[in-house]
């Protein structure tokens, strides 16, 4: 009975330590309550540990704060190289620095994994995007999916992808947000760029620059 619970204890510990070294890996948590699990740790799908209330931040290769979100609950779960972690709830504020307007971001799932050194957050069902200036008409996005790159700071829009900037309406498959407010909209089967729309950021005058590529 002792070598069992000693046993537990181990794997409690290993877990716990493999939820920590992920998340600060990947970010910067603020607050959670983390809940370990213990039984099955050795199997890929298993879940590690649970919690809620996490906040985290993200930074790009050029150091500058690419994202802050913060989720109502998120699951930890072992995958066959690496581990990754399911969010409810998730709130975003994307390209969240001083050198950029940034959007307001949610949905109702999320999910954060990591491609080798790079982290990668994807949310999906229902994202909503929306981003206000003081001098400029409110931007609104919505989608199916939304994936954040942090290497080449943007973010990927597919699936019903639905903008609206004032009186002005568009659709695309795909669309690629960039921090200098520069939208890209690409094809689903080629991503061959169709069309690009630049965001005014200062005045309310200045109009939309889009281009057809």
């Amino acid at each position: 009975m002792e070598a069992l619970s000693t046993k537990r204890l181990a794997t409690g510990t290993l877990i716990f330590a493999t939820a920590l070294i992920f998340l600060s890996a990947t970010s910067e948590p603020t607050s959670t309550t983390v809940n370990l699990l213990a039984n099955d740790s050795d199997n890929n799908g298993a879940i590690m540990a649970t919690g809620t209330r996490m906040q985290m931040t993200e930074y790009a290769n050029s150091g500058q704060r690419l994202y802050s979100l913060k989720v109502a609950e998120w699951t930890q779960y072992r995958d066959t190289e690496n581990t990754h972690i399911e969010l409810l709830l998730p709130e975003m504020r994307l390209f969240d620095d001083s050198d950029a307007t940034p959007w307001q971001v949610s949905a109702q799932r999320g999910r954060a994994t990591k491609l080798g050194n790079q982290p990668r957050l994807t949310l999906s069902d229902q994202v909503q995007l929306r981003q206000t200036t003081p001098s400029a008409d409110s931007v609104y996005l919505r989608s199916d999916r939304l994936s954040v790159d942090a290497a080449n700071e943007s973010a990927t829009a597919r699936g019903n992808v639905i903008l609206n900037v004032g009186s002005l309406r568009t659709t695309a498959p795909v669309m690629i947000l960039h921090k200098n407010s520069t939208l890209e909209f690409r094809r689903e089967d080629n991503l061959r760029v169709l069309s690009t729309l630049l965001l005014p950021e200062q005045q309310a005058t200045e109009p939309l620059g889009a281009r057809d590529v």
